[in-house]
């Protein structure tokens, strides 16, 4: 069994041993004369490969100039004496070594020796004082300052920093709110970002600012730092330099102000200007490069090329260090991102040379063209819609420039021929690919087209590229120089096979129903006359049967009779009204007539109806109604005669029935014939705005559905107010025309050319509409703005001013009306002078310009629009005295 004072003693031993031969020091045991006894392992790796020799003197590995010192110590070293940090030079072979040595002596004269290496930690502090010593001296060479702020140990401040601020050098650090004092706001904030920045991301920062020392002058300091970590690892806080760059910057802007040329390029120059040192960093910016990055001057001084944006291409950094070599690098359309907005620049990068020809820096050039390319995108991207509706709708347009013969085509021209066509298949030779058929009606529009330089839009059939017959609408303009000899040819061809197949079916179609609904309105006609007619036979024994013999009995049932036809008789009437209304096609052939006198005969016709009644009829406002128009009078009449046939019947005994008339000549030809019947008199007569439009809720009365449908053949509107069964009031809006002459200073083939420059606002969705309005701009030289809805519309006159606007009024998100009622209201409410409108109406109706005009248009044009209609309505709205070719408009019914 293992145990016993013996075992135990052979434990001790064997822990001993590990323990000595486990530690780090390096032991040893000497005799008397300072020979090795007994090392530990630690010692002997230290002296190897010696190590293995014993009874060496420890000496042996000391210096010399250790020797006689080591000696000594040993021979005055008494028994249980220890001497501590004791410092000695070692010479391991050629490598010399430094250890922190301790003895003692026992008390049998055995020497216990240990030591620690320490050479690393000695020469790490030799190294530091040097260091030290050396940026000290840089310092005051260069003029720098060395700083620290940490989280656990006090601000330290370099002497150089003490210096830089013109302060003594044995007093403290500047605290956070003394610092604040001495800078800017700006620069503050800057500071303090860079100083977060640098602990949270644990990176370099650069930062330069102005201080406004303590010995009373201003200085422009570059400070640099980077985070120092405490011994866990974790940042403690941050070190770095600080440069003093006053008099380098003092001195480029002295020499700026000395060269003129130089300082006003600066000052004036409207693109952005930097100047960059040797070190890459900015010494000099000009107040558009400021005010472009939204930074002031001092808070991009010092800063490097890469960080004035978020987002900076390594092309530009490559740019100023090539300018500093000595090359000019140019570079166009560069994407660069500034919180968070996408700026294109054209950069130039240039050397900067003193006057003995050195590269002294570099001059870089920031021109911002950020608008230019969005312009062109936007214009790219409606080239693409454009080209995209063009294919959709089977559509191509082209250009000839008849001056130097070119051709341009957009859309697709495959639809319409075998191979591309060439100019003189466009110009010249266009009616030859008609139809044989339609060759001479074609040929003979086409050459008058070349000939006069009118307009011309004709439709025709063709072969297609496949050799099937199709229906094209061909449209075409020139523009003329100030001879009038034509320049430029523009035309369009368009795909109509389907509608023109539609309308013929609908023609078709429409025919028959036409045919079936008058061979019935004709039976209902011819039913209603033969009703009349025993009606009136009735009416007529009834009265003779009267002038007999009868008794009082007799005589009352005869009366009785006598009413139920007459009731009959009129009821018949009115069906036979409508009924002829139906029967016959409309005859909407115009005529000349003055209104005043066809309202008269109406009036004294209906005079004997209203008299039977009890009532009064008379006119009212028919003066300034003695002009001759232009319209369909009988039709007219027949509504006036049956309006008053309603209102009389509806009209109490004892009142009065009052004619009203009016013309609205306001449409330059097109004018609004307004008839209002009304009884005078009534408690319930309400104002004209009360009235509401005759819809199908009012169609149980024939004699209004009668009235409604001459008004709709009319191409007018009814608007009444009823009470009951009784209609109190009546009014038709009817269009009619009158010839109108606009007159002009200058001949029909001189080129109109003093509108140049006049903004437009153009409001359109429909890429093909677009392109056609903006081959009218170039053709007329009008400064012309696209957007593609009324909200951008909106936007846009908001942020620029216009001469005029032109708002198509059927667009999607807002539409045209919306946006002219916004329009309207922005001007109104920031008290601003109403630009003019002018509302393009598809499919024109008086309904739609009420409803334009209304909303607050000046004016109102039809779509498609044309060149004359355009100038016309536009020299009418802004006033600008344009000189506009000599034409006569006649508007036709």
């Amino acid at each position: 069994m293992d145990s016993g004072p013996e075992f135990k003693a052979d434990l001790d031993i064997e822990a001993l041993e590990f323990f000595f031969n486990s530690v780090d020091e390096h032991f040893a045991i000497l005799n008397a004369d300072g020979s090795v006894r007994r090392a530990n392992g630690a010692f002997r790796r230290f002296v190897a490969p010696a190590a293995g020799a014993d009874n060496v003197l420890l000496t042996a590995y000391l210096a010399e100039e250790c020797r006689e010192k080591f000696n000594a110590q040993l021979a005055n070293l008494k028994p249980m004496e220890t001497v501590k940090e004791l410092r000695l030079t070692m010479r391991i072979g050629w490598d010399v070594r430094l250890v922190q040595a301790s003895i003692s002596k026992s008390s049998s004269n055995l020497i216990y020796f240990s030591a620690v290496d320490i050479t690393h930690e000695v020469r790490l502090e030799q190294r530091r004082k040097e260091t030290d010593s050396a940026l000290e001296q840089l310092e005051l060479l260069v003029g720098i300052g060395r700083w620290t702020i940490s989280k656990t140990k006090p601000t330290f401040w370099s002497p150089g920093m003490f210096r830089m601020l013109g302060m003594d050098e044995n007093s403290k650090p500047l605290s956070y709110s003394e610092y604040a004092e001495m800078v800017s706001k700006e620069d503050l904030a800057k500071l303090s970002e860079a100083f977060v920045g640098s602990q949270v991301n644990a990176s370099s920062q650069t930062v330069t600012c102005t201080i406004n020392c303590p010995d009373g002058q201003a200085r422009v300091l570059e400070l640099a730092g980077s985070p120092n970590y405490a011994d866990d690892g974790s940042v403690d806080g941050v070190s770095g330099v600080a440069l003093n760059k006053t008099n380098n910057i003092n001195a480029l802007k002295s020499a700026m102000r000395t060269d003129t040329s130089a300082q006003t390029l600066l000052e004036l120059a409207p693109m952005g200007i930097a100047i960059v040192d040797l070190a890459g960093k900015i010494s000099l910016v000009n107040p558009a490069l400021a005010k472009q990055l939204g930074k002031s001057e001092t808070y991009v001084l010092g800063s490097k090329i890469a960080q004035l944006w978020d987002q900076t291409p390594e092309r530009l950094h490559e740019s100023v260090s090539s300018a500093l070599s000595g090359q000019l690098i140019e570079l166009k359309r560069v994407q660069l991102v500034n919180e968070g907005q996408v700026h294109w620049v054209d950069w130039t990068c240039a050397p900067w040379k003193t006057l003995e020809g050195e590269i002294c820096g570099a001059i870089c050039i920031i021109k911002d063209v950020t608008k230019e390319v969005e312009r062109v995108r936007r214009t790219e991207a409606s080239h693409k819609r454009m080209e995209y509706g063009l294919s959709l709708s089977s559509m191509m347009v082209w250009e000839i420039d008849l001056v130097n013969k070119t051709l341009e085509i957009e859309g697709d021209w495959k639809p319409f021929f075998k191979t591309k066509p060439n100019l003189s298949e466009l110009s010249n030779s266009l009616f030859k690919s008609a139809h044989e058929d339609d060759k001479t009606r074609v040929s003979k529009l086409w050459k008058q087209h070349l000939c006069t330089g009118s307009p011309i839009q004709m439709s025709y059939r063709k072969d297609n590229a496949v050799g099937r017959e199709i229906w094209v609408s061909v449209a075409s303009r020139q523009e003329l120089n100030d001879s009038g000899r034509a320049i430029r040819m523009i035309g369009s061809m368009r795909d109509i096979t389907v509608s023109q197949k539609a309308d013929f079916l609908s023609a078709q179609v429409e025919e028959k129903i036409q045919m079936k609904h008058g061979a019935k309105a004709a039976l209902v006609r011819k039913v209603g006359v033969g009703v009349i007619k025993q009606a009136e036979s009735m009416m007529e024994l009834s009265t003779m049967l009267q002038r007999t013999g009868v008794n009082e009995e007799q005589a009352s049932m005869l009366r009785l009779l006598k009413t139920s036809a007459s009731a009959v008789a009129e009821a018949m009437q009115g069906v036979e009204r409508f009924a002829a209304l139906h029967a016959f096609p409309f005859k909407a052939e115009t005529s000349e007539f003055i209104p005043n006198k066809l309202v008269a005969a109406c009036v004294e016709k209906a005079k004997e109806s209203a008299e039977l009644k009890g009532v009064a009829l008379e006119s009212v406002n028919l003066s300034g109604m003695e002009d001759t128009y232009k319209g369909i009078p009988a039709a007219i009449s027949e509504t006036l005669d049956l309006i008053l046939h309603e209102i009389i019947k509806s009209a109490p005994s004892q009142t009065r029935v009052i004619v009203e008339a009016d013309i609205d000549n306001s449409g330059e030809g097109l004018c609004i014939f307004s008839l209002g019947v009304k009884i005078d008199g009534s408690e319930k007569l309400v104002s004209m705005d009360d009235l509401v439009e005759l819809t199908n809720d009012h169609y149980e009365n024939l004699m209004l559905a009668t009235i409604n449908d001459y008004v709709e053949k009319l191409k007018g509107d009814v608007f009444l107010q009823v009470d009951g069964e009784n209609t109190l009031q009546i009014l038709t809006e009817i269009p009619i025309t009158q010839e109108f002459e606009r007159t002009s200073s200058i001949s029909k083939n001189t080129r109109v050319n003093n509108q140049k420059g006049l903004s437009v606002l153009v409001a359109e969705d429909n890429p093909l509409n677009r392109r056609v309005l903006e081959l009218l701009a170039i053709q007329l030289e009008l400064d012309v703005s696209f957007v593609e809805n009324g909200e951008e519309a909106l936007e846009a006159i908001k942020a620029k001013a216009f001469d005029a606007i032109i708002m198509d009024t059927q667009m999607p998100i807002m539409s045209g009306i919306a946006a002219i009622r916004a329009i309207r209201n922005w001007e109104n409410s920031n008290s601003l002078e109403h630009v003019p409108i002018i509302a393009a109406i598809p499919h024109m109706s008086f309904a739609k310009v009420r409803e334009a005009m209304t909303a607050g248009a000046d004016d109102c044009i039809a779509k498609p629009i044309s060149q004359e209609d355009l100038l016309s309505h536009l020299s009418d709205l802004t006033g600008k005295g344009w000189e506009l070719p000599a034409s006569k408009l006649v508007a036709n019914g």
